[in-house]
Formats: structure tokens, sequence, C-alpha cells
């Protein structure tokens, strides 16, 4: 458990202490009530993708606006906080939040880097490796019991 709130910008960190909704917007307010440097979130079409780490209580937003692409990370002290929050993002840019592991941070940067070399990509959620096959040709991973690679189209044994 973290011993603050987050909003990181930019792998540049700052604490909140609270949120407020303002439309399509969120707004992150230090310990005086005051809003944080370059602490407005707008929620639009510049998001995207979300992901999240419920382990970590934390969301990765990447953001492509004109041209320009971010990584915005909010980490949670608290866990209902947290939760509540995540609904309402959702909620409010109607978009899909990908369920991540430990290293979401990592994933949404590498998204950003995509997007910055002109490819678009989908985000998925994590795998849970435990439920894969291994090819044996070609070493990618796909559902337990599928009777043919997913990738080359070996037959699975």
């Amino acid at each position: 458990m973290i011993a603050s709130n987050y909003l990181i910008i930019n792998k540049k960190a700052q604490k909140f202490s609270d949120i407020r909704y303002a439309g399509h917007a969120l707004v992150f307010l230090n310990e005086e009530g005051r809003p944080l440097n370059y602490g407005v979130l707008a929620l639009d079409d510049s998001i995207y993708a979300i992901m999240c780490c419920d382990e970590h209580c934390a969301l990765a937003l990447v953001l492509d606006k004109d041209g320009s692409r971010s990584v915005e990370i909010v980490m949670w002290q608290n866990g209902e906080t947290y939760l509540e929050s995540k609904g309402r993002i959702a909620e409010i840019t109607n978009k899909r939040i990908s369920v991540q592991d430990y290293k979401f941070s990592s994933y949404a940067w590498l998204v950003a880097q995509k997007l910055d070399e002109g490819n678009r990509v989908k985000v998925v959620d994590v795998i849970d490796e435990s439920n894969m096959a291994v090819c044996p040709e070609c070493g990618m991973l796909n559902p337990a019991g599928s009777p043919y690679c997913l990738d080359c189209g070996a037959e699975m044994n």
C-alpha cells in the first residue's frame, strides 16, 4: 500500500489529496484544495487507452492528442476510492479499461512509443499463462485445449 495518492505525468509524480469531476474532466487537488500543476485531465477523445492494475490501485491513461503522446498514471492509497474512480472514469470516457499486471506502466509507455512510430495498437488484457499452452512449432501461447496454433497453424499436442 502506498502512503499517498499520486498523479504521475510523464514520469513526474505529484501527490494529490482529492479529485473533483468537472464535466468530462478530472481536477486533481493538493492538500490545500488547490489544483495541482497540470492537474486537469480531460476525459475526451484524446484518451487512446486506459489500463488498470487492481493490485496497485492504479490506472495508466495513454493520451494521443494532436500528434503528442503522453502517459498519465493515477495511483490511489485507498482501494475503495480507486474502484469508485475507476468506474466513474470508465463511465465518462465510455472506454474499456484493460486489466494488466504490475507491469502496467511499462506497457502504457510501449503503447505510447508505438503511437509515436505511427502504429496503432490494440490493448488487450494480461494473459494468465497457467491457462495457456505453448505451440511446439513456434512457441506462441494459445488457449488450453486449442487443436491448432492460432499463430502458425501447427497441430497442438
